[in-house]
C-alpha cells in the first residue's frame, strides 16, 4: 500500500499534467521513467529483503561510487579519466559523466551507502571513504551537492557519535576541505557565494547561480496553470 502510494505521488501528478503539457511528447516520456523507476525500486525493496542480497547490493553500490571517486582522482591529476574522458576547461571534475554534472550530485545522495557499509567493517575505511568522496563533491563545483554530502556526513557522525575518534576525523575533514579550496574553481564558486554587497534580487540571484530566477518563472508557471501545470518535463519550454 506505501509503496503504491509512494508511485502515485510522482506518477500521477505526471499523467494528469498532460492535459496542459506544452511538450506533450516530453510529459510522456517522464511518466513511462517513472515507470521504470518503480519497477526499479520494487526490484529493490527485493533485494533487501533478503540479508545476502542485501550485502551483495551494499557491496555492488560501494564499489561502483568508489570507483567513480577514483575515476574523478585520475582526472583531476592527469587531465582525463580512465576511459579518456576529459577534465572540463572550467576545471570541473565531472570523471565518467562528461559534459554534465550528474555524478556530483548522485555520489551526494549516495553517499550514505558504501558510507554505511563500510562502518561495519570498520570507521576508519568509512571515514577515508567519506573523505574522499566530500573531495571529488567539492571539485565538482556543484554547490547544491556539496549541501547534500554534507548533510549526509552530519547524519552519519551522529549516529555514530560514540563510536568517532573526532581528533582524527575533523582535522581531516578540515584537510580535505581545505585543499579543495586550492581549486580555482572551487574558489570562484565561494567567491560568487560570499560576494553580496546588498539584498537585491540581482546580487542574491547571481549568488545563488540564478535560483532565483528560476523559482520566479516556476511560480508564474504554477500562477499560470495551477491545476496541470506546464506539463512534466516541460519547464524548460514553457520557460
Amino acid at each position: 500500500g506505501s509503496r503504491s502510494s509512494t508511485l502515485a505521488l510522482l506518477w500521477l501528478p505526471a499523467v494528469l499534467s498532460l492535459a496542459g503539457s506544452v511538450h506533450p511528447e516530453s510529459t510522456r516520456k517522464v511518466v513511462a521513467v517513472l515507470t521504470l523507476y518503480a519497477l526499479t525500486g520494487l526490484g529493490l525493496l527485493v533485494c533487501v529483503a533478503d540479508a545476502r542480497r542485501r550485502t551483495l547490493l551494499h557491496v555492488a553500490l560501494a564499489c561502483v561510487l568508489l570507483l567513480w571517486v577514483g575515476d574523478s582522482y585520475v582526472q583531476l591529476l592527469l587531465g582525463f579519466d580512465l576511459i579518456g574522458v576529459p577534465m572540463p576547461a572550467e576545471g570541473r571534475v565531472v570523471g565518467f559523466f562528461g559534459d554534465n554534472l550528474r555524478q556530483a550530485v548522485i555520489l551526494a545522495a549516495l553517499a550514505p551507502l558504501p558510507v554505511w557499509w563500510l562502518a561495519g567493517r570498520g570507521l576508519l575505511p568509512a571515514a577515508l571513504a567519506y573523505l574522499a568522496l566530500v573531495g571529488v563533491v567539492a571539485l565538482s563545483g556543484v554547490r547544491g551537492a556539496w549541501v547534500i554530502v554534507l548533510l549526509a556526513g552530519a547524519g552519519f557522525l551522529w549516529h555514530q557519535r560514540g563510536q568517532v575518534r573526532w581528533r582524527w576525523f575533523l582535522p581531516g575533514l578540515a584537510l580535505v576541505v581545505l585543499l579543495a579550496s586550492q581549486s580555482a574553481l572551487v574558489e570562484r564558486k565561494l567567491e560568487q557565494t560570499a560576494s553580496l554587497s546588498s539584498l537585491d534580487f540581482a546580487q542574491l540571484d547571481r549568488a545563488l547561480g540564478y535560483r532565483l530566477t528560476i523559482w520566479d518563472t516556476a511560480l508564474a508557471m504554477v500562477l499560470d496553470r495551477p491545476f496541470t501545470g506546464v506539463g512534466a518535463g516541460g519547464g524548460r519550454r514553457a520557460a
